[in-house]
Protein backbone atom coordinates (compact mmCIF):
# COMPACT_ATOMS: atom_id res chain seq x y z
CA UNK A 1 0.00 0.00 0.00
CA UNK A 2 1.75 3.47 -0.66
CA UNK A 3 2.35 5.97 1.36
CA UNK A 4 -0.12 8.16 0.14
CA UNK A 5 -3.26 5.77 0.57
CA UNK A 6 -1.99 4.95 4.03
CA UNK A 7 -2.16 9.20 4.38
CA UNK A 8 -5.88 9.06 3.16
CA UNK A 9 -6.67 5.74 5.51
CA UNK A 10 -5.33 8.07 8.03
CA UNK A 11 -7.56 11.14 7.66
CA UNK A 12 -10.82 9.17 7.45
CA UNK A 13 -9.91 7.58 11.02
CA UNK A 14 -9.17 10.94 11.89
CA UNK A 15 -12.43 12.26 10.56
CA UNK A 16 -14.54 9.66 13.07
CA UNK A 17 -12.30 10.59 15.58
CA UNK A 18 -12.94 14.38 15.30
CA UNK A 19 -16.50 13.26 15.61
CA UNK A 20 -15.88 12.03 19.02
CA UNK A 21 -13.93 15.22 20.30
CA UNK A 22 -10.56 13.81 19.08
CA UNK A 23 -7.82 15.51 17.59
CA UNK A 24 -5.00 13.35 17.19
CA UNK A 25 -1.45 13.88 15.47
CA UNK A 26 0.12 11.60 12.78
CA UNK A 27 3.53 10.48 13.95
CA UNK A 28 6.07 7.70 13.15
CA UNK A 29 6.98 7.14 9.73
CA UNK A 30 3.75 8.30 7.80
CA UNK A 31 4.28 11.46 9.89
CA UNK A 32 8.45 11.31 8.49
CA UNK A 33 6.90 11.07 5.11
CA UNK A 34 4.65 13.47 4.87
CA UNK A 35 6.90 16.06 6.93
CA UNK A 36 9.96 15.71 4.46
CA UNK A 37 8.14 14.48 1.08
CA UNK A 38 10.23 11.22 0.83
CA UNK A 39 9.22 8.32 0.64
CA UNK A 40 10.24 5.89 3.60
CA UNK A 41 9.50 2.30 4.61
CA UNK A 42 5.75 2.65 6.53
CA UNK A 43 4.62 -0.52 7.87
CA UNK A 44 2.10 1.71 9.84
CA UNK A 45 -0.33 4.41 10.86
CA UNK A 46 0.88 5.71 13.97
CA UNK A 47 -1.84 7.69 16.05
CA UNK A 48 -0.94 10.04 19.13
CA UNK A 49 -4.34 10.88 21.21
CA UNK A 50 -4.85 11.74 24.60
CA UNK A 51 -4.36 9.59 27.44
CA UNK A 52 -7.81 9.23 28.75
CA UNK A 53 -8.77 7.16 25.11
CA UNK A 54 -6.09 4.56 25.93
CA UNK A 55 -6.96 4.62 29.91
CA UNK A 56 -10.09 5.67 31.09
CA UNK A 57 -11.94 5.99 28.31
CA UNK A 58 -10.50 2.27 27.08
CA UNK A 59 -13.46 0.35 26.60
CA UNK A 60 -15.25 2.61 24.44
CA UNK A 61 -12.20 4.49 21.96
CA UNK A 62 -11.54 0.19 21.36
CA UNK A 63 -14.87 -0.30 20.44
CA UNK A 64 -15.21 2.13 18.24
CA UNK A 65 -11.71 1.01 16.61
CA UNK A 66 -13.12 -2.66 16.18
CA UNK A 67 -16.59 -1.03 14.72
CA UNK A 68 -14.31 0.18 12.27
CA UNK A 69 -13.39 -3.11 11.25
CA UNK A 70 -10.33 -3.53 12.88
CA UNK A 71 -8.94 -6.49 15.23
CA UNK A 72 -6.73 -5.82 17.88
CA UNK A 73 -3.48 -7.25 18.03
CA UNK A 74 -3.44 -9.42 20.96
CA UNK A 75 0.52 -9.10 21.99
CA UNK A 76 -0.10 -5.60 21.77
CA UNK A 77 -2.75 -3.83 23.32
CA UNK A 78 -2.89 -0.04 21.19
CA UNK A 79 -2.12 -2.02 17.63
CA UNK A 80 -5.16 -2.59 15.30
CA UNK A 81 -5.19 -4.65 11.97
CA UNK A 82 -7.05 -4.73 8.99
CA UNK A 83 -6.26 -7.01 6.17
CA UNK A 84 -2.40 -5.97 6.22
CA UNK A 85 -2.77 -2.33 7.16
CA UNK A 86 -1.78 -1.87 10.97
CA UNK A 87 -3.11 1.20 13.06
CA UNK A 88 -1.31 1.89 16.68
CA UNK A 89 -1.98 4.53 19.77
CA UNK A 90 -0.15 5.83 21.81
CA UNK A 91 -0.65 9.05 23.78
CA UNK A 92 0.85 12.46 23.70
CA UNK A 93 1.14 12.46 27.39
CA UNK A 94 2.81 9.51 27.13
CA UNK A 95 5.50 10.49 24.15
CA UNK A 96 5.09 14.49 25.44
CA UNK A 97 6.42 13.81 29.14
CA UNK A 98 9.79 11.80 28.39
CA UNK A 99 10.89 13.73 25.51
CA UNK A 100 9.81 17.77 27.16
CA UNK A 101 7.92 19.05 24.28
CA UNK A 102 4.95 21.28 24.69
CA UNK A 103 2.07 19.63 23.25
CA UNK A 104 0.68 23.28 22.47
CA UNK A 105 3.81 23.65 19.84
CA UNK A 106 1.83 21.18 17.36
CA UNK A 107 -0.65 23.04 15.23
CA UNK A 108 -3.79 21.91 14.46
CA UNK A 109 -4.01 21.05 10.56
CA UNK A 110 -7.10 20.76 8.08
CA UNK A 111 -7.31 18.67 5.29
CA UNK A 112 -10.03 16.99 3.38
CA UNK A 113 -12.03 18.10 6.81
CA UNK A 114 -9.78 15.77 8.98
CA UNK A 115 -8.66 17.54 11.57
CA UNK A 116 -5.29 16.85 13.36
CA UNK A 117 -1.65 17.34 14.78
CA UNK A 118 1.82 17.55 12.69
CA UNK A 119 4.91 17.56 14.93
CA UNK A 120 7.65 19.66 12.59
CA UNK A 121 10.91 17.81 12.06
CA UNK A 122 12.32 18.87 15.46
CA UNK A 123 9.69 17.33 17.29
CA UNK A 124 9.59 14.20 15.28
CA UNK A 125 14.11 14.07 15.63
CA UNK A 126 13.46 14.63 19.50
CA UNK A 127 10.45 11.34 19.60
CA UNK A 128 13.40 9.10 17.54
CA UNK A 129 16.14 10.41 19.82
CA UNK A 130 13.72 9.12 22.69
CA UNK A 131 12.29 6.33 21.23
CA UNK A 132 16.27 5.28 20.51
CA UNK A 133 16.42 4.83 24.81
CA UNK A 134 13.74 2.29 25.07
CA UNK A 135 15.37 -1.47 25.43
CA UNK A 136 12.35 -3.07 24.14
CA UNK A 137 11.74 -0.99 21.08
CA UNK A 138 15.71 -0.59 20.52
CA UNK A 139 15.88 -5.13 20.31
CA UNK A 140 12.55 -5.17 18.56
CA UNK A 141 14.30 -2.78 15.94
CA UNK A 142 17.79 -3.45 15.94
CA UNK A 143 17.50 -5.56 12.64
CA UNK A 144 16.95 -2.48 11.08
CA UNK A 145 18.52 -0.06 12.59
CA UNK A 146 15.21 1.72 11.83
CA UNK A 147 15.57 4.62 14.41
CA UNK A 148 19.19 5.43 13.98
CA UNK A 149 18.41 6.05 10.68
CA UNK A 150 15.68 8.18 10.77
CA UNK A 151 17.34 9.81 13.21
CA UNK A 152 20.10 10.75 10.50
CA UNK A 153 18.21 11.36 7.94
CA UNK A 154 16.18 14.12 10.11
CA UNK A 155 19.18 15.37 11.15
CA UNK A 156 20.12 15.95 7.32
CA UNK A 157 16.77 17.44 6.66
CA UNK A 158 17.06 19.90 9.31
CA UNK A 159 19.96 21.11 8.10
CA UNK A 160 19.09 21.50 4.56
CA UNK A 161 15.45 22.75 4.61
CA UNK A 162 13.95 25.26 6.23
CA UNK A 163 11.51 24.36 9.31
CA UNK A 164 8.64 25.30 11.68
CA UNK A 165 10.22 25.88 15.10
CA UNK A 166 8.21 25.18 18.09
CA UNK A 167 7.48 27.71 20.71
Amino acid sequence: MTANKKFQIFLSITKKLNKLGVIPALYGSLALYKITGNFIKIDDIDFLVPKKFLNSNWKLFKKFIVDLGHVQDPDHIHEFSKGSLIISFDSFENLFESTNINLKSLKNRKIKGAVFKLPTAEILLKIYSECLKNTRRKEKKEKEATDLNKIKFLEAFIKTVPTETPQ
